[in-house]
């Protein structure tokens, strides 16, 4: 004779259900009387239970968030914003723009990927993240000054922006002009970037532009000038070894650039790991772009993409 069959009601097997869930997530025996009772409820009444609780816990939340002191950057966090991740981003082998919004949003990426100082979800209070962005920009536009008269310095002896034609007149005789090297190690200092050979290249190219446009659309030029050399080394396929940026008479620059490619180390593996992030969100918005607009976007030049050979007569006499 079968055994009889004993079918427990939905409401009593959903009941058990939720204790055995709630004794597993150890609540108090309270929540446990609370959980019960909502499974007793009729839909509306349960849809106004969880609004109310949705209420209190926003409320709780914005209490806890009030009751936090006003965010600052310390003197330590300001430092590695500046030195690891603005300056990272001026010498990045992979940059598509010196201007405009692309190196602040890739600034703002390595903030959020190599700042430890940075407070839990920061990012999502505007007030405190504003905060971080302004130091952001700010510090951005000082390198870039800093560049600028850094360059004219090399040229001149003096660090004093005039025009073209008087930063010609005030030009120093070759011998007594920093060389490339010499500049590219300047503008590294402190940094975590070493004065690569290709590196030395940005910086020739900085140079060259500098003479022709020392004024506020240095930078534009700058850009300008890198987009026309991506088009020409995108036309053809380049190694390293195509690539110079002195004549036959600076050999020994070069040699001592190569010298040191061989000595850098740490700080050009991790300056290595900045450029392969640039390169990847320039790549992705570059996508994004083409997906838009439907238009070619050209991204950075990579290691190994500057300038082709017989195409460098422009950086062959700053070079030397």
């Amino acid at each position: 004779m079968a055994s009889p069959v004993t079918n427990t009601p939905p409401r009593a097997t959903s009941t058990l259900a939720a204790r055995a869930e709630a004794t597993h997530k150890r609540l108090r025996p309270e929540q446990m009387t609370d959980v019960e009772q909502f499974l007793n409820s009729s839909v509306p009444l349960q849809n106004a239970w969880l609004l109310i609780q949705l209420h209190a816990t926003n409320n709780a939340i914005s209490q806890i968030v009030k009751d936090q002191a006003p965010f600052d950057m310390s003197e330590d966090l300001k430092v590695c914003v500046s030195a690891t991740c603005v300056k990272s981003i001026l010498f990045t082998l992979h940059i598509s723009s010196y201007e405009g919004k692309v190196p602040v949003g890739h600034a703002e990426a390595l903030v959020k990927t190599f700042c430890w100082g940075l407070p839990d979800g920061i990012e999502n209070d505007a007030a405190a993240w504003s905060k971080v962005m302004r130091y952001i920009g700010d510090e951005l536009t000082q390198l870039q000054f800093t560049f600028k008269k850094t360059i004219c310095q090399s040229l001149t002896g003096s660090m004093k922006n005039e025009s073209t034609e008087k930063i010609k007149n005030k030009l120093l005789p070759k011998d007594d002009c920093m060389t490339i090297y010499a500049l590219t190690k300047k503008l590294t200092l402190k940094s975590k970037a070493a004065p690569t050979l290709v590196l030395c290249a940005h910086i020739a190219l900085m140079r060259y532009v500098f003479l022709s446009c020392p004024g506020d659309k240095f930078w534009d030029q700058v850009d300008s000038k890198l987009k026309d050399l991506c088009k020409a080394a995108a036309e053809g396929a380049i190694d390293a070894a195509h690539f110079r940026i002195s004549t036959e008479g600076s050999s020994v620059t070069y040699q001592t650039i190569q010298r040191h490619n061989k000595d850098a180390t740490s700080t050009e593996s991790f300056q290595s790991n900045i450029d392969k992030a640039v390169q990847a969100w320039d790549a992705e918005d570059n996508e994004e772009d083409e997906e838009e607009e439907e238009e070619e976007e050209f991204p950075g030049p990579n290691d190994d993409q500057l300038e082709p050979a017989g195409n460098d007569s422009q950086l062959e006499e700053m070079g030397e």
